[in-house]
């Protein structure tokens, strides 16, 4: 014959305690730095550096793609295409950057359209 009688039900897990507060803690006084604040101010110096010795703008790669978008649809024939691509260099430019093979991949497509747009596509 089985046994019938119920079981005891379980209880649901206590909540943890509290965290105890500290009385004699001491407080100092000053900025809080988080690590992004501190990597911004390094990319922003570094990227003026950059500017002041180069002498050129620094544009960033919406803009950059933009500019050869915009160079490579007013070409008519394959050299002039070339000469600008070559102006541009963007697989030099993204060389080794994070996300540079997804921007690489992105200016060879541009290339591309403007290739087939003047009929020299392979």
């Amino acid at each position: 014959m089985r046994d019938v009688t119920p079981q005891p039900s379980h209880q649901p897990p206590k909540p943890p305690a509290p965290p105890e507060e500290v009385e004699d803690q001491s407080v100092i006084e000053g900025e809080i730095v988080t690590e992004t604040e501190q990597e911004t101010q390094t990319v922003e110096t570094a990227s003026t550096d950059d500017a002041g010795t180069a002498g050129e703008e620094i544009v960033d790669d919406t803009e950059y793609f933009q500019k050869l978008e915009d160079a490579l649809s007013v070409v008519s024939d394959m050299a002039s295409l070339e000469e600008v691509w070559t102006e541009f260099d963007p697989l030099a430019r993204f060389d080794g950057k994070p996300q540079g093979e997804v921007n690489q991949g992105i200016a060879k497509a541009i290339r591309k359209r403007a290739e087939k747009r003047i009929g020299g596509a392979a």
